[in-house]
């Protein structure tokens, strides 16, 4: 998660005369190592955040979770290693600083000593997951610039993470425009098209036309695929659209009047569609039916689960109206049950209420849950609730004649607070 540096914590900000951090993976995507010198050690709390003059590590930025990896060293001899927790970029004095966060400093002097002696370290990313996240984003530019030709929304909220990737867009799309663009989004990526990465000038960007959520303060990075899209990003790209491999839309949800769809490309879209293709085959497997004979299947035994509950359900008034019939004819009742249907409760609760004074409860006991139905005609259920609330981990509420929720004491402690405030327990 990304963790900015708080500044008043700081004894040392002798960092903010060093330049700004040299971003090699703007302009080596594809290279999983570099190498670069220690310029300042910050601890804050638990952890030491490492400045380096250089990084190949893409931090968390424009939605997208940063790299993972490792930095090495040597020192007299001796090989140390050491695991990246995060990176992130924060911008002070209009320079660009970023940080790399270890965990602990325990390593803190010698990495002092590593400074003093200029000792230059090594910078290895995780290039499968730098790729994953490269394939990911470039699909999404694709998907994004597709609708804003098409539709003219803009991709208002973006976000990359380590298995999912959501796009938010401020217009509504229906499920038969998603699955065209779904298609045309594929159709892109099989034609093999470029993918420029550049900061143009000043004079060239007043004549572009590029999509862009903020406002840019600085050097715009701009992302091209030719008669595609053309966007502000600082995130590292695959060469070439055919590179995504494959673009699948999980889901399409209406989302603050516009759209959100979640998506998947490359190797997480294969995986995805695997996994899928193993839980069909064991399905199909359990059930001793073809594939196509699933969904009519599963719909039938639906039906039968439906069918099932409404019969469990009439047992269950059937059941509790027997339990009725034994009650005293005043005061307060508490009737005991097990996996009892809500509505069921309700249902009878209402039904003793209109003869009787006094609280009724139904107190439905699971492993690890209970939960309640409380009923009066001439009580305030709610204020039974907070007279009992201090002997009782208890939670609920409703209507002055009905409240229901949950308990999360034992029985045992149920009960007594129950007999305490003369309930009898059927």
């Amino acid at each position: 998660m990304k963790k900015n540096i708080d500044l008043d914590k700081l004894t040392n900000t002798t960092f903010l005369s060093s330049p700004q951090t040299e971003k090699v993976y703007d302009y080596s995507a594809y290279d999983p190592f570099n190498e670069a010198k220690l310029l300042h050690i910050i601890p804050i709390e638990d952890d030491l955040y490492l400045l380096f003059d250089s990084t190949i590590f893409f931090p968390e930025e424009g939605g997208q979770t940063c790299d993972k990896g490792k930095i090495s060293f040597n020192l007299e001899g001796q090989s140390h290693i050491l695991d990246i927790i995060d990176v992130h970029l924060q911008k002070i004095d209009k320079k660009e600083y970023i940080f790399h966060r270890i965990k602990g400093n325990d390593s803190e002097d010698i990495l002092n000593e590593a400074i003093s002696k200029g000792i230059i370290f090594s910078m290895e990313i995780d290039f499968d997951y730098r790729y994953s996240n490269m394939q990911n984003h470039t699909g999404e530019h694709i998907f994004s610039g597709i609708v804003k030709k098409e539709f003219g929304y803009d991709n208002v909220g973006f976000h990359l993470s380590d298995n999912s990737v959501t796009m938010d867009y401020n217009g509504p799309l229906t499920d038969s425009d998603v699955a065209r663009i779904e298609e045309e989004v594929n159709y892109v990526i099989a034609q093999n098209f470029p993918v420029y990465c550049s900061y143009p000038g000043k004079d060239e960007l007043i004549d572009l036309d590029y999509r862009s959520k903020i406002e840019i303060d600085g050097p715009i990075r701009i992302v091209e695929i030719p008669g595609v899209d053309t966007c502000a990003c600082c995130a590292p790209h695959v060469y070439s659209t055919c590179e995504v491999g494959h673009l699948i839309v999980l889901s399409s949800t209406s989302y603050k009047g516009g759209t959100r769809l979640s998506i998947l490309c490359g190797d997480r879209a294969n995986k995805y569609i695997k996994d899928n293709q193993n839980m069909l085959f064991a399905l199909s497997h359990t059930l001793k039916l073809p594939f196509e004979d699933l969904q009519g299947a599963v719909e039938k035994m639906q039906k039968e689960i439906y069918d099932l509950k409404i019969d469990i359900s009439n047992m269950q008034s059937d059941m509790l109206k027997m339990k009725l019939k034994s009650l005293p004819a005043t005061g307060n009742i508490c009737i005991c049950v097990k996996d009892t249907d809500s509505k069921v409760k309700r249902d009878c609760i209402n039904e003793l209420k209109l003869n009787r004074d006094g609280y009724i409860m139904i107190l439905d006991s699971k492993e690890n849950s209970r939960s309640y139905v409380l009923g009066s005609r001439d009580k305030n259920c709610n204020d039974f609730l907070k007279e009992i609330s201090d002997r009782l981990i208890i939670k609920g509420g409703g209507k002055p004649e009905m409240i229901q929720g949950s308990i999360e004491s034992d029985n045992e402690t149920i009960i007594n607070v129950l007999k305490q405030n003369n309930f009898t327990i059927i």
